[in-house]
């Protein structure tokens, strides 16, 4: 088991990048900063799980008082040490307008790990000196 310190609780705002892209688009006229943002954003466990199940893996699990110290904790905390922020507390992204995302944070997620796993294969292949 990978104890991954994070609060399962918390969520994980992404959205997928054509939609931000249209957005731009659709707001060029509009002067200001705005921010794009999930309404529903999906719980760090509902990722964790969903990632596990596109690479095929069973035992990490999320905990506050998750430690992380063993040969792969450190190969992984490397692969992931951009994110550790927004596993360990509760972003505040507030929207400046509303729109609709018409991708389920499930297809989205599950469309980005796949992705994320072709372009980085390699990492996960790599073992351990």
């Amino acid at each position: 088991p990978l104890t991954i310190k994070g609060n399962p609780d918390s969520t994980l705002n992404v959205v997928p990048v054509d939609w931000v892209a249209q957005q731009i688009i659709d707001h060029l006229s509009l002067s200001g900063t705005y921010h794009l943002t999930n309404p529903k954003p999906p719980k760090n466990s509902e990722v964790l799980s969903l990632a596990c199940e596109v690479l095929g893996i069973s035992g990490p699990h999320l905990s506050l008082n998750g430690g992380l110290s063993g040969p792969q904790d450190i190969i992984y905390m490397r692969m992931i040490r951009d994110f550790s922020p927004y596993l360990q507390y509760e972003p505040d992204f507030t929207s400046s307008f509303s729109s609709t995302l018409t991708i389920s944070n499930r297809d989205h997620i599950l469309k980005s790990i796949r992705y994320w796993r072709e372009a980085n294969g390699h990492v996960l292949e790599r073992t351990p000196k």
